[in-house]
């Protein structure tokens, strides 16, 4: 691709060290790992000093660097410029085509001719596979259940009876969809298990990372509306609704009956409680742990979580607990001394 062409299609600033030159880009990659050909870029200004060192035939960055001896990509959200060109320059591609006679589809299965299927994929009764769908070696389909067009389900994936998978949506390996939601009633003796009779809907776009579950409902559905992205590692409770275009990253737990807005972002190890509300465009840092509903957007860390702003505060005067202990006991043993002496 002409660094040219990609600066008009990506509605970007080019800027040369000198007089303007042809550049031909093959590859993106990092600073350091970069040779002639490829496109680097910098999100992180701490890593500016490789800029001088780097063998990239050019730079994407969200401002001009001075005195830069690459052509530079100007672009305020380098991050969606290289999504992007990634997916240009290295599209996704399967090593399987046609639809394997060592894949189990059941005679009352609906699969589309342009489908793959590998060896060992399972289509179970009734089941529908879309147009484009693939269906990797143990993916597995239940009965009745759907996987949309273009849906990618990788290998050991596994979409339960009755759910139903949007187009264009990714299962990474490992990714359960309606296992049973945790639903058990105390009784003195024992712990019956409440039958999970729902479902899970994943609407289009949705990609669902590697060893994550989705829980089908007690009654009714699990959703993930249009776009949502879960890392791996991922567990969204029985009847929970994520709004569109929200993302769960690393460990994320979401309790049964939680309602996300959209464009929300809950990073590693948030935990989100039963029943809780997160209003739309809200950030929950690390580890936070929701435990009222949240109506207000922002960024909210710790535990029960507060603004961020706050919490960093917060953190930052947990320091000088030990030495006010200290000047307190002092204090203490001073006014006994007075005490004592009146």
């Amino acid at each position: 691709m002409k660094l040219s062409d990609i600066a008009v299609q990506t509605k970007s600033q080019l800027i040369f060290p000198s007089a303007p030159i042809e550049v031909t880009i093959r590859g993106l990659t990092t600073l350091a790992l970069a040779q002639s050909g490829d496109l680097t870029f910098i999100t992180n200004f701490q890593y500016r000093d490789e800029v001088a060192t780097t063998k990239a035939s050019a730079i994407l960055t969200a401002k001009a660097i001075p005195g830069c001896h690459l052509p530079q990509l100007i672009h305020p959200n380098p991050y969606a410029v290289l999504a992007q060109l990634g997916q240009q320059l290295h599209p996704v591609t399967h090593s399987f085509t046609g639809q394997s006679p060592l894949a189990f589809v059941d005679p009352t299965a609906s699969v589309a001719a342009s489908a793959i299927l590998y060896p060992q994929a399972y289509v179970g009764p009734r089941a529908s596979i879309g147009e484009h769908a693939v269906l990797y070696p143990f993916a597995y389909v239940g009965s009745d259940a759907h996987v949309g067009e273009g849906s990618v389900l990788y290998p050991s994936s596994t979409v339960m009876e009755r759910c139903k998978i949007g187009a264009r949506c990714i299962l990474h390996a490992g990714a359960v969809i309606g296992g049973d939601g945790f639903g058990f009633a105390p009784t003195k003796d024992d712990l019956l298990k409440i039958p999970q009779m729902g479902t899970v809907i994943l609407e289009d776009e949705v990609e669902i990372g590697a060893s994550s579950t989705i829980d089908r409902a007690t009654y009714g559905a699990t959703t993930l509306c249009h776009g949502v992205k879960v890392d791996s590692q991922v567990q969204v409770g029985h009847n929970a609704t994520v709004g569109a275009y929200t993302m769960l990253c690393a460990q994320v737990g979401i309790a049964g009956s939680a309602k996300i807005g959209s464009r929300c972002i809950a990073a590693g190890q948030a935990g989100i409680g039963h029943g809780i509300s997160i209003g739309d465009g809200t950030i929950l840092g690390p580890r936070a742990g929701v435990v009222q509903s949240i109506t207000k957007p922002g960024e909210y860390m710790g535990m029960p979580p507060v603004p961020a702003k706050e919490w960093m505060k917060l953190q930052f005067s947990l320091k000088k607990v030990p030495d006010l202990i200290k000047k307190i006991a002092h204090l203490e043993a001073q006014l006994e001394k007075l005490q004592a002496g009146t």
